[in-house]
């Protein structure tokens, strides 16, 4: 596998689909998938990968992090 950039698309690719089943809407998978990436090192999302309970406190971080983001803009 090349550059860092091609590593994070494998990564993503394979933890969307996770992502997904937890949280069954496809855009915020998405969404969710790619807050994970961004800014992380390919360590980090590897031993996300492994470690099935931090990943999934993780992406239940994001949801709230998702929904209060929208609750703010509703209130604007």
């Amino acid at each position: 596998m090349g550059s860092e950039s091609e590593k994070k698309q494998f990564l993503g690719n394979y933890l969307y689909q996770f992502v997904l089943r937890k949280v069954n809407v496809e855009a915020l998978a998405g969404r969710i998938t790619g807050m994970i990436l961004d800014g992380q090192t390919i360590d980090y999302i590897l031993y996300l990968c492994q470690n099935k309970k931090e990943f999934f406190n993780i992406v239940d971080e994001a949801q709230l992090l998702i929904k209060k983001a929208e609750q703010t803009q509703v209130a604007l």
